[in-house]
């Protein structure tokens, strides 16, 4: 039983870190067993991360993402700034105070998007950091014309470059760990290849190749949340909407369809915020996903989820579905131990596919009239459509 219990802790954690950890681990394996990184080689890294940083930027502003769009664009600044001090300098680029800098700036931009978490990124406070990036880089460049060096340094190891790598990374693992999302083992892994870039390549291709790793792999997470957000909803874990619209066209001749809805959804983002009101969410699709582990449950809307009910008749899908209603009346939410608990309630119907029904719009949009009619009245109540 204990071995079954630590499997399923820790299976998912190593499944979720597994394609950025391979891909940074052969990146690694090929970068100490190479003997020489001919120039084609370093032109295929150099200018392979400027193809998947534009093509990143290109699809997060056209699907509206902005989880990842930071760390493209801290990446892609710090590349451009790490070549033109190459061409100024020469190979003894990485000896140079303006590179020191770079090397302080570079984990310790990541470490602050990464901390305020996700915004959008058009938008004043995304100009404002964005804006703070520049002047940080802008002032470098003054001290560095100045001949001004204030990179502390112990035995050749740049001290406050390793110290923001290592908080960055250290941040990332628990995070990671607690909350098993891919997106914090990729920022993690990315921290490592940059730093891996900077402080062991001794040359340009070396350095190339770890920054178009780190790209690489944010890339992937990128085209991998996509994928995921278009069949799952981010928040539940519960189908989406589209996958709703794509596994209707093969629902059986005879099915019920539930709809469970949150009462007062918009209430909870006016008293309570957004981020609160997306926990207390995910905690009322906890309560359903454990109450119904035979049963496909869709996210359809912000504040509905849909029950399909393949293998009970009318009878029992509508018992079923006010005993959800009942339990999670009953029960009392909270987002911490310290703040007070809250009552929260949940309306339900449910619809029967009938002969006459054309699809399972129809037999939904006749659940969802039926529960708009009760709503009127009251909530928390069980009605059929």
């Amino acid at each position: 039983m204990r071995i079954q219990q630590t499997l399923e802790k820790y299976v998912p954690l190593i499944s979720n870190m597994l394609i950025p950890a391979l891909i940074y681990i052969i990146a690694l394996l090929y970068f100490l067993a190479a003997n020489d990184f001919n120039a084609s080689l370093g032109m295929f890294f150099h200018n392979g991360f400027y193809v998947l940083s534009i093509l990143g930027i290109i699809i997060l502003l056209n699907f509206n993402i902005n989880r990842h769009m930071f760390c493209l664009i801290v990446n892609l600044i710090a590349y451009v700034l790490i070549n033109q001090i190459k061409r100024e300098y020469g190979a003894e680029f990485d000896q140079t105070i303006c590179f020191g800098y770079l090397m302080i700036l570079l984990p310790l931009n990541l470490l602050i998007f990464y901390i305020l978490g996700r915004f959008r990124f058009l938008s004043v406070r995304s100009l404002q950091l964005v804006m703070l990036i520049l002047l940080e880089y802008g002032i470098a460049d003054v001290l560095n014309k100045h001949n001004i060096n204030l990179n502390i340094s112990f035995f050749g190891v740049n001290i406050l470059s390793c110290f923001f790598y290592f908080l960055l990374i250290l941040i990332a693992f628990i995070k990671s760990v607690n909350s098993n999302r891919n997106y914090d083992y990729t920022f993690m892994y990315v921290a490592i290849s940059t730093a891996t870039g900077l402080y062991f390549a001794e040359n340009s291709t070396g350095l190339s190749m770890f920054f178009f790793i780190a790209q690489l792999i944010i890339f992937i997470d990128l085209v991998y949340t996509l994928t995921y957000n278009h069949f799952y909803d981010e928040t539940t874990g519960f189908y989406s909407r589209n996958s709703y619209l794509l596994k209707s066209k093969h629902f059986p001749f005879k099915y019920n369809l539930g709809i469970v809805s949150i009462d007062n959804y918009d209430k909870l983002q006016k008293t309570f915020g957004y981020k609160k009101q997306k926990i207390l969410t995910n905690l009322i699709a906890e309560v359903i996903q454990e109450l119904t582990p035979e049963e496909e449950v869709f996210r359809y809307a912000a504040d509905q989820f849909v029950v399909l009910y393949k293998d009970k008749d009318n009878k029992e899908s509508f018992a079923h579905l006010d005993n959800i209603r009942r339990i999670i009346a009953g029960l009392s939410f909270s987002w911490s131990i310290k703040q007070k608990p809250i009552k929260l309630t949940v309306s339900c119907s449910l619809a029967e596919k009938k002969r006459s029904d054309a699809s399972s719009i129809e037999v939904l949009m006749r659940a969802d009239k039926a529960m708009q009619k009760t709503l009127k009245f009251s909530h928390n109540v069980t009605s059929r459509g």
